[in-house]
């Protein structure tokens, strides 16, 4: 069974289709152990956190966004996730994308939008078109916050935020017959219409999903190789130190460190080392190849 090494209050730094940064804590009370957190109970927290996760047939977490298809994205931010390196997700790939047919997506303009309480649109996602009100938002200067939990007060799960502050509408369904379209609400007097103040006007105001002949909708999915903890002495000296261990000599430079088991760190020469502070016993993370 595979096992991480995470420390009480690491964190996961991650965007799903492009939405605002979320930020994933994981806490010791989530785990019976968390420096040998199990990928069950990682993927419970994700999932709790509204982030797609599961258990592959491997024992691996694998993280993945909410759609399917080409368009769909998965990015971590490996430099602010101080928990990239124990889950194995460290390195230069930080993004990864859906395959197969492609869903239909819209997107607004940047928030905020000036725009009064009251305004409508109406949203068709797949056929079916409905009447947006937007009512909950603030007067003259709508956040795209709001204006998605309106979206999703009568299309359910279908708007998000962008990382730009834009409004995202996208359909659940992939292919040719996956569609978005945005229309504009009645104008006159007390009528004023959230379409194109929010941007969604001409070309941006409708989309078709694309085929992919012959592919499988997927989501974008990252899967943790987990890590490997050792235990390294290194000099904390600005000159060489030599010292025995049990089965051997080691000769360690000013600053340099070396590999050891936790037997070798019981030996009295080298704890009376540290005891002095010349040396010091450290842990690090390997990722698994």
């Amino acid at each position: 069974m595979t096992t991480y090494p995470l420390q009480d209050g690491m964190t996961l730094v991650l965007s799903v289709d492009d939405g605002e940064w979320q930020t994933v804590t994981f806490s010791s009370p989530g785990f019976a152990d968390v420096t040998a957190a199990t990928a069950g109970e990682i993927a419970k927290v994700l999932k709790k956190s509204g982030v797609g996760a599961s258990v592959d047939a491997d024992g691996l977490v694998v993280i993945q966004s909410t759609t399917i298809g080409e368009g769909s994205s998965l990015e971590v931010d490996t430099l602010r996730s101080t928990a990239a390196l124990a889950l194995g997700l460290g390195g230069a790939v930080r993004r990864a994308t859906g395959t197969g047919p492609k869903a239909a997506r819209v997107e607004s303009e940047v928030g905020p939008f000036a725009m009064p309480r009251g305004a409508r649109m109406t949203v068709g996602i797949d056929g079916t078109s409905k009447k947006v009100t937007l009512n909950a938002i603030t007067d003259g200067r709508a956040s795209a916050a709001e204006v998605v939990h309106a979206i999703n007060a009568v299309f359910k799960g279908a708007a998000h935020v962008t990382r730009e502050q834009r409004v995202a509408i996208a359909s659940p369904t992939t292919g040719r017959t996956s569609s978005v379209t945005v229309e504009p609400g009645p104008v006159g007097r007390n009528n004023v219409d959230a379409a194109g103040r929010l941007g969604f006007i001409g070309p941006a105001a409708a989309d078709t999903g694309t085929a992919a002949p012959g592919a499988v909708a997927a989501p974008a999915r990252r899967a943790c190789a987990g890590a490997h903890m050792a235990l390294q002495v290194r000099n904390l000296t600005a000159s060489p130190v030599q010292f025995l261990m049990v089965t051997r000599g080691v000769l360690l430079p000013s600053g340099g460190a070396v590999a050891i088991s936790p037997a070798e760190a019981a030996h009295r020469p080298l704890q009376r080392l540290i005891e002095r502070g010349v040396v010091q016993l450290v842990w690090t993370l390997t990722p698994v190849s």
